[in-house]
């Protein structure tokens, strides 16, 4: 049997700051707890039920939940990266939309796979179509740009574009992604 050390927290929490506020580790939805090197913090705001307002902060682009007597000054922060979704219905409309935007430096890189098969309403009844998918990466600086190119550029009427945070990378990477979109 394990004795609890004086002063330590319970299992599954850890002291934190000078305060030494509680930290609350949330298991993973899949039973196995969050590691890594934010792992107290990381899985909280996404594996537990709403928390009371005085409960926050946030590491990077991390959004967590701390229990703390401090008031709740931010709720949400924005990643300093992205990824950005889009797709068309032909591998030669794939490869303009990522070799257009990549060239006016609106994303550092684009990937094309495909086919995809997508299934979808639209006008009132659901298709299914064959597609390609192009995924860029971007600063979100330089997003409304990159917006802007793939609405222009595009074909569809409505077409996808979903940007996504990139919460962790290599420093070297998203240096790289920074160099190559900069204004200028």
């Amino acid at each position: 049997m394990r004795h609890a050390t004086p002063g330590a927290p319970p299992p599954g929490r850890r002291l934190h700051g000078q305060g030494q506020r509680v930290l609350e580790q949330q298991p993973h939805r899949s039973g196995r707890r969050n590691i890594g090197a934010s792992a107290p913090c990381a899985s909280l705001a996404r594996n537990g039920p709403p928390l009371p307002s005085r409960w926050a902060g946030s590491v990077g682009a991390l959004t967590f939940r701390v229990r703390s007597q401090e008031p709740l000054t931010k709720e949400t922060t924005v990643a300093e990266y992205l990824t950005v979704l889009t797709t068309t219905d032909a591998a030669e409309k794939a490869q303009a939309l990522a070799s257009s935007a990549v060239e006016a430096k609106v994303a550092a890189c684009a990937q094309i796979d495909g086919p995809i098969t997508s299934v979808y309403r639209w006008e009132g009844a659901v298709q299914t179509d064959q597609e390609w998918r192009v995924l860029y990466k971007t600063t979100a600086e330089r997003y409304p740009e990159l917006e802007a190119h793939i609405k222009q550029v595009h074909d569809y009427d409505t077409p996808e574009i979903i940007a996504t945070p990139v919460t962790h990378g290599s420093d070297a990477y998203l240096s790289w992604v920074s160099e190559e979109t900069a204004k200028g």
